[in-house]
């Protein structure tokens, strides 16, 4: 009679990593499927990159002026904003990289057919990359929140002209949530106010 072949730890360690992995992942999906979707899109897609300085943005800029300015670029806009701060209309493009940085979605916010904001969507494990590049091009940043704001801390640049760049300072721990870049025109930090004091703390 033959003996039963025992499974070795280090095979059923592995076994129940994978498992777990597996649950937890499904357990994502369920929680976040949109999030997930995006994620599955960004990676099984041929997408273009997008490359342009943020101090190269204008807020004179029409949605017209934004496609001369990309003429190669896939913009679709849409009517509204997913927040009533974002503007009147939404034009967005989806990307697999800005500046050399891994990215998802390039969006451009308009009031009144002029362009007021934008964001970059970059994938999570991007994160450090991101705040890398912002860096790079922009020096230390103007200000900081040390105290989280609807569970995001924000690290801020004035730039030359009177816009302003934002980047979210944590990275989530969930892995499909994802970092973003934002961008204010001039005319939205008058509106709004983009610094304030008391607002600074260590990046």
């Amino acid at each position: 009679m033959r003996s039963r072949q025992r499974t070795h730890p280090l095979v059923l360690a592995l076994a129940i990593a994978i498992a777990a992995i597996g649950c937890a992942l499904a357990l994502l999906a369920l929680a976040y499927p949109e999030h997930v979707r995006e994620y599955r899109l960004y990676l099984t897609e041929k997408r273009p990159a997008l490359d342009f300085r943020f101090d190269e943005l204008s807020e004179t800029w029409s949605e017209a002026e934004l496609r001369q300015r990309f003429p190669e670029a896939r913009i679709t806009c849409y009517k509204g904003a997913p927040a009533t701060n974002l503007g009147d209309k939404g034009c967005y493009v989806d990307v697999s990289s800005h500046n050399g940085v891994r990215a998802m979605v390039v969006a451009f916010f308009f009031q009144d057919d002029r362009l007021d904001s934008a964001s970059l969507t970059i994938p999570w494990w991007g994160h450090m990359d991101g705040l890398r590049s912002i860096l790079k091009l922009y020096g230390r940043p103007s200000g900081f929140q040390a105290e989280p704001v609807a569970g995001v801390r924000l690290v801020g640049w004035r730039l030359e002209n009177g816009s302003a760049l934002f980047f979210n300072r944590d990275r989530e721990l969930n892995p499909v949530m994802w970092s973003g870049i934002y961008w204010t025109s001039k005319r939205s930090c008058a509106r709004t106010g983009c610094f304030s004091e008391g607002a600074v703390g260590e990046l």
